[in-house]
């Protein structure tokens, strides 16, 4: 396998990949551990890694689709939970109780927040947040003729 297509494989895929009936669960923890350890600016995968781990062992709440406390379903109601929350703030601007820019942060708060409960969706169901993101982001361009140099 090739360094490029080994950056694009996520964590999980690359310690399944090499996991030869070993624990898995246990190699993947190790991997995210040395993930987060590394240097660097904040990737979508160090953010994964950091957000899932920050998660289950902060929050008490395990990133599996499957999982009976957390299942995927709660994931998608947290999320519907912080864009209405980002919504309401909105809603006071357009008609004026404040502006954009007064709400500035407390709107960028909660597009992170809507960015992070996506993420940790993205985790529950063994997936790679900048593959997904990538790969939707390409079928839209591609689907209104857009490509710049560089994009495949």
């Amino acid at each position: 396998m090739s360094d490029e297509e080994l950056e694009v494989m996520s964590v999980f895929d690359q310690v399944m990949a090499n996991s030869q009936g070993r624990d898995v669960w246990k190699d993947v923890a190790e991997a995210e551990a040395a993930a987060l350890r590394a240097e660097g600016p904040l990737t979508f995968a160090k953010f994964q890694a950091r957000n899932k781990l920050r998660c289950e062992e902060g929050f008490g709440h395990l990133v599996a689709y499957d999982d009976s406390t957390w299942p995927i379903q709660n994931w998608a109601l947290a999320i519907a939970g912080e864009a209405g929350e980002l919504c309401n703030l909105v809603k006071k601007c357009l008609r004026g109780d404040f502006t954009v820019m007064e709400k500035r942060q407390e709107i960028l708060a909660e597009l992170a927040d809507v960015m992070t409960y996506c993420d940790l969706a993205m985790s529950s169901l063994n997936a790679d947040t900048a593959t997904e993101l990538k790969a939707k982001f390409d079928i839209v361009s591609g689907r209104i003729g857009w490509v710049k140099d560089g994009d495949a």
